[in-house]
């Protein structure tokens, strides 16, 4: 079984609210950024595989990346694969980290990810603005919804 078969059939029971089209675009999209060199809407379009044309697979990936209602299943989506990656390591090392988002750093980025091979695997993450940076409530939240359950 491929790994783009087992996280289609992981999703697939974890997350039955999904709408089949859309997680045929998700997969879509995970298997293009493993064939791709980068992870962006045009190179996700350009990696996709099949006979439309590239303006009309990078049309398709943007509107995945816009899609409001896979927006609302993402910490259903993190939760399940989150549970999945930790569900053979007794005591995982887990990085809970602060990074700017944007250039001018109004946007902040709270991030767990899970440390593997070089990589890191984001487990759950949140976007806030810049006067929260180091917040301590909205740093006990995330470490109490970044736990797996």
């Amino acid at each position: 079984m491929s790994i783009i078969e087992l996280l289609h059939n992981l999703l697939k029971e974890k997350v039955p609210g999904i709408h089949a089209t859309r997680l045929q675009a998700l997969m879509a999209a995970v298997q293009a950024g493993l064939k791709g060199a980068s992870v962006s809407i045009t190179q996700l379009g350009r990696s996709l595989s099949g006979p439309a044309y590239i303006k009309h697979k990078i049309k398709r990936m943007d509107r995945l990346a816009g899609n409001y209602h896979l927006n609302s299943e993402r910490m259903e989506i993190y939760g399940a694969m989150t549970r999945w990656l930790l569900q053979s390591l007794p005591m995982p090392l887990i990085l809970i980290d602060w990074s700017p988002l944007t250039t001018d750093q109004h946007q902040q980025r709270l991030r767990a990810a899970l440390p593997t091979g070089g990589r890191s695997v984001t487990l759950h993450e949140e976007i806030h603005p810049v006067k929260k940076l180091g917040n301590r409530r909205i740093q006990q939240r995330f470490h109490c919804l970044s736990q797996p359950a």
